[in-house]
């Protein structure tokens, strides 16, 4: 597999996580509309809102993880409520 590929790959998968958390968060935006949305924004600021979600996600699992295993569990239940 090619690196462009790759990370390609990546990005899309990025994007599509990114974009499924801000549909849960933003409630009265599907994510397809908020893909939409962000996609009509320059490169640099997709990258931006795509890794602020993720840099988010990251530290509110570091956060939880503090509480242990239970923080861990109530952690991944709220990002389940969010993606449905």
């Amino acid at each position: 597999m090619r690196r462009g590929t790759l990370l390609g790959e990546l990005w899309q998968s990025a994007r599509r996580v990114a974009f499924a958390i801000l549909g849960g968060v933003i409630r009265r935006y599907s994510p397809e509309e908020i893909e939409e949305r962000v996609s009509r924004r320059p490169i640099h600021e997709q990258v931006f809102i795509v890794l602020a979600v993720l840099l988010a996600l990251l530290f509110t699992s570091l956060l939880f993880a503090n509480a242990g295993v239970i923080g861990l569990l109530v952690y991944f239940l709220i990002i389940i409520i969010l993606v449905r």
